[in-house]
């Protein structure tokens, strides 16, 4: 898909004007855009396990009595509960705007960004067409792929549906997973063994002490081998490096002018789609995985896939010249 079809906005509306293309802005859309679900649940199951860990050693220092330390817990679990409900309530309660070019994306557009009426009025009223610098940000598993022969809409070639955890697939190098799942072992039985022969407890927490320590081997594993992306007038690259970024990363290039790209506003994430790649066709990126907001991010994709400009000369073996 090379071009979009005639826009139906107002000429004069800031996100068409000097004949750049348009930007489809709809509620929602019908198709394939998620992130990986793996990190994100280790993430916050993990987090989950190092604030039992931090009450249960306040505890112990200060010698709180069993039945009280109890009741604190239970307590700081029904505050959590309590806020989570007033935000959820808070957010069916909101008075949603309208987007701007109706409910559902228009498909027969390139460019398209979903979301709330107020929230993207933000993202398309100021995108100049001007040159701009190549911005990098560093990725902790903010990168998905959709699993090869996987279309827009989560389907097999043969039209069947495929398996929802089979959709999508992380960014994960063979050097990235030996040394996750090696820190992530070693941190979980460090879990245990702190909770047992330290603090002295027998309480079972199921699988959070591991999902603990694979958290923390997610975020020491992100820092050992580094990945970024790069944004730049008409690309976007995706640079992995190997230990301490020593070496030359691989190297791998999106054409941001030829390939579709679909931002959802409410969860922060990018698909950049492009039919003329093998294998893999979607490249999926989640800000909150990202060093960056979920408004630099779309913004920074939307201005390079729209930009006029050369491509300004960038090295595969560094992230800047």
């Amino acid at each position: 898909m090379n071009s979009a079809p005639e826009s139906p906005i107002a000429a004069g509306n800031a996100a068409h004007a000097g004949g750049l293309e348009p930007i489809h802005v709809a509620f929602k859309h019908n198709e394939l855009i998620m992130a990986a679900a793996g990190p994100m649940v280790y993430m916050w199951a993990g987090l989950v396990m190092v604030c039992i860990l931090v009450l249960e050693t306040i505890a112990m220092s200060i010698r709180v009595p069993t039945p009280i330390a109890v009741g604190l817990a239970v307590g700081i679990g029904l505050i959590a509960i309590a806020f989570a409900f007033i935000m959820i309530r808070r957010s069916l309660r909101r008075r949603w705007a309208r987007s701007r070019d109706g409910l559902v994306s228009d498909a027969s557009y390139r460019l398209r960004l979903v979301g709330d009426g107020e929230q993207t009025a933000r993202l398309v009223e100021d995108l100049p067409d001007a040159p701009f610098e190549p911005v990098v940000f560093f990725s902790w598993c903010g990168i998905s792929y959709t699993a090869p022969g996987i279309d827009r809409s989560g389907k097999k070639a043969d039209g069947s549906a495929a398996p929802k955890n089979k959709l999508v697939l992380p960014d994960m190098t063979n050097t990235r997973r030996w040394v996750t799942a090696i820190i992530g072992i070693l941190s979980g039985f460090g879990f245990l063994v702190f909770q047992r022969l330290v603090l002295h407890s027998k309480e079972s927490f199921g699988p959070l002490p591991f999902f603990a320590g694979f958290a923390i081997a997610g975020a020491i594993s992100a820092w050992i081998t580094p990945t970024y992306i790069r944004i730049a007038p008409g690309v976007l690259d995706v640079l992995r490096f190997g230990y301490l970024e020593k070496g030359t990363p691989r190297f791998e290039r999106w054409d941001l002018r030829r390939g579709e790209v679909l931002a959802d506003a409410r969860g922060g994430l990018v698909r950049v789609w492009d039919d003329a790649r093998e294998g893999s066709r979607g490249l999926m990126l989640k800000s909150g995985q990202l060093s960056c907001r979920s408004e630099t991010l779309i913004k920074s994709i939307f201005r390079a896939a729209r930009s006029r400009h050369e491509t300004p000369p960038l090295p595969e073996d560094a992230l800047v010249g």
